[in-house]
């Protein structure tokens, strides 16, 4: 497979963009957001939730755009979402820009049912793993925190300011990089180093992030031309650097 390095003025001191001629970040299908400033964004078999900064509510829409249900929100600046169990119960984490706070609501429901303060500062996004972890990306980098309590296992720091972000059982992370100037989506180790990237540029500031098992799909807001867009790109050529075992992704929750 062939792999084109640039360098790109601003970000190559951070870390290289990698763009690949075999179709790695290419669209496979897009929909029109439900709702201006689709700030976050995540998946659950079948479903997308989407955290809407505009009118401050959460969306779940089928893969093709179809709305099911929305929620009004009581928080007041929405940046990222994502959806997980707890005990058998289904939970969305929402994070709330204004308090820098995570709040937690049951599915289906707008009251919250529990909230921490949000590690770092500048929260922007959450991303579910499993009952005792969970991700989160602010100012202060990125973070390992427990999804009930908030504690942080550890934290890292992150070459570029963070957006939202997804989480890929084969070991990796996906982040948006919603900068005026670049507009980009990487692909990231659990520790946030930088494995690949692709733009998002033309369709706008790539903002909400999720994750399918196979696709990433990314929320995306065209101010300028008023197109509020939901983007599944393939994501299936990558470097050929080998990704995290299960085992190492087990040991980094140990």
């Amino acid at each position: 497979m062939k792999k084109i390095i640039i360098l790109v003025a601003g970000v190559a001191a951070c870390a290289p963009v990698y763009v690949f001629a075999t179709g790695f970040g290419s669209v496979i299908s897009s929909f029109k957001a439900p709702s201006n400033w689709p700030f976050g964004m995540s998946y659950r078999p079948g479903y997308l939730y989407i955290a809407a900064y505009c009118g401050q509510v959460v969306w779940r829409t089928t893969t093709t755009g179809s709305i099911i249900s929305y929620h009004p929100l009581k928080a007041v600046w929405s940046r990222g979402i994502t959806v997980g169990a707890v005990n058998g119960r289904i939970y969305y984490w929402v994070v709330d820009r204004r308090t820098y706070y995570v709040n937690r609501y049951v599915d289906g429901s707008s009251s919250i049912h529990g909230s921490f303060p949000a590690p770092g500062g500048g929260p922007w996004g959450v991303a579910y793993v499993d009952e005792s972890h969970m991700y989160c990306t602010g100012v202060g980098g990125l973070h390992l925190i427990h999804p009930m309590t908030g504690s942080i296992y550890s934290s890292y720091t992150l070459s570029f300011g963070p957006g939202d972000l997804a989480y890929d059982a084969n070991g990796y992370l996906w982040i948006t990089y919603p900068h005026r100037d670049y507009k980009l989506v990487y692909k990231c180790t659990l520790q946030g180093s930088v494995l690949a990237s692709f733009s998002a540029m033309r369709y706008g500031h790539p903002h909400g992030c999720a994750f399918d098992g196979e696709y990433v799909w990314i929320s995306t807001s065209d101010v300028e031309n008023g197109i509020y867009s939901i983007i599944r790109f393939n994501v299936q050529e990558h470097p050929s650097a080998e990704p995290a075992s299960v085992g190492k992704v087990k040991a980094l929750f140990r």
